[in-house]
C-alpha cells in the first residue's frame, strides 16, 4: 500500500479542521526507498503554506523552497526520507518484525531523528464495527495501530495535546489490502520513479 496525497497520519490535522496534504515522489532502488522529490500544502488558522523539497542524490543534498526562500540540507546518509516517505519505511519494517525503529526525516531546512517504540498487539474495532488485530505504536505523545494481516495499514491514531486526548480512525477498504490475498511483498518495486498512487512522476 502507499500514501498518497493525504494528511500526515502522525499529525493533528486528520482530526482538526485543518487541512494538510503532503505528496512524495520516490524509486525503488537495491532494496531501498529514495525519495526524488516532496511537496507540503498547509491551510487553516489564516495560514497558506506551500513547500517543496528536491532530492540531488549525486550531489549530495536535498533543497528546500518555502515561503519564496531556498535552503539546502546535506544527504549525509543514504536513507533520509521525507515525512511521508519515512510511513511507508516504517510499514514496510513493521512487515519485517521490528520492535523498535529510528528514522533520520527532512523536516523543512533540519534532519530530525524519529524514533518509534512498538508496544505490542491489541485487538481494537474499526468503523464500521469490524474487530481486527493491530500493532500498537507510540511516538512521542502519538498512539497508532497498524493492521496485522492487512500489510500494517494504519487505522487508527490517538494524539495527546493540551490535555486532551483526541482520537481518529484511518477509513479504508481494508478487504482491499488483505495479506492473504495480496502480494507477499507490500510494494513493487517501480521501474521509474512514482507517487503514492502508483502514477508516474511529472
Amino acid at each position: 500500500p502507499g500514501i498518497n496525497d493525504t494528511d500526515g497520519f502522525f499529525y493533528a490535522a486528520l482530526i482538526k479542521r485543518d487541512r494538510l496534504v503532503e505528496s512524495s515522489y520516490w524509486r525503488y532502488e537495491n532494496g531501498q526507498l529514495r525519495n526524488d522529490r516532496y511537496t507540503y500544502h498547509y491551510t487553516g488558522r489564516n495560514k497558506d503554506v506551500w513547500e517543496e523539497i528536491a532530492f540531488d542524490w549525486t550531489a549530495g543534498v536535498a533543497r528546500s523552497l518555502r515561503d519564496g526562500a531556498t535552503t539546502t540540507v546535506p544527504l549525509a546518509q543514504a536513507a533520509i526520507f521525507d515525512k511521508q516517505l519515512f510511513q511507508l519505511a516504517l510499514i514496510l519494517d513493521l512487515d519485517r518484525g521490528i520492535e523498535s525503529a529510528h528514522y533520520t526525516v527532512i523536516d523543512r531546512n533540519e534532519l530530525k531523528p524519529y524514533a518509534l517504540q512498538v508496544l505490542g498487539r491489541e485487538t481494537i474495532t474499526i468503523p464500521p464495527g469490524k474487530t481486527i488485530e493491530a500493532v500498537k505504536i507510540a511516538k512521542g505523545r502519538t498512539l497508532l495501530w497498524f493492521a496485522v494481516g492487512y500489510h500494517y495499514w494504519p487505522v487508527r491514531i490517538e494524539q495527546k495535546e493540551d490535555g486532551y486526548t483526541l482520537a481518529s480512525h484511518i477509513t479504508s477498504d481494508l478487504a482491499a489490502l488483505r495479506q492473504e490475498e495480496a502480494p507477499a511483498h507490500p510494494i513493487s518495486p517501480p521501474a521509474k520513479p512514482r507517487t503514492f498512487d502508483g502514477s508516474p512522476l511529472p
